[in-house]
């Protein structure tokens, strides 16, 4: 019979397994964020961990589909350092408006898993192509807090089909693509 006292403070040690999660690619997202984790990866580099569930986008990802971003914010160049910061900062005031976080309210964001102050909250999220000056292919993204309309009502992609009639004519029908969740 295994010791389940033992088992449990080994089970204490380590991370639940988590989500697959897709890197989020560009297109205009409305997402609702899941969960924030900060930690150190094994390169002594820290990161912030954002993860979330898409609502509705005009990229290739689907609702209901999970997504992640990282951010290094430490021990990486000074200029990404403080370009993810940027971004950081204007994810948080996305989702629960602050501005200026002080250092209480970005633990409370920054952490936590689900239990982070961002858990719960909708955020559109808009990712572009973009080319550096140095000629490098990048992704950028922005932040806005979503209209309600885009949080209560998902986006339907509707599409046209074209079909014929005996007499030969063409009629346009609307088809729905519903999402796979409830509203």
């Amino acid at each position: 019979m295994p010791n389940f006292e033992n088992l449990s403070n080994k089970m204490d040690q380590v991370e639940a397994k988590r989500v697959e999660r897709r890197y989020l690619e560009t297109g205009t997202h409305v997402v609702l964020v899941e969960g924030v984790v900060t930690r150190e990866t094994q390169a002594g580099k820290e990161i912030c961990i954002i993860e979330s569930k898409i609502i509705s986008s005009t990229g290739t990802h689907v609702p209901g589909e999970f997504v992640k971003q990282i951010f290094a914010i430490s021990n990486d160049l000074q200029w990404r350092i403080n370009q993810n910061l940027g971004l950081l900062k204007a994810m948080i005031n996305a989702c629960i408006d602050i501005q200026s976080p002080d250092p209480s309210q970005l633990e409370a964001a920054l952490t936590g898993g689900s239990q982070s102050s961002l858990a719960g909250s909708y955020l559109k999220v808009i990712a572009t192509n973009q080319t550096s000056k140095n000629g490098k292919d990048y992704v950028s993204f922005s932040y806005v807090k979503p209209e309600d309309s885009e949080i209560t009502s998902p986006k339907v992609n509707t599409a046209v089909v074209e079909t014929a009639t005996s007499n030969e004519e063409e009629a346009e029908v609307e088809v729905e693509d519903l999402p796979d969740f409830d509203v």
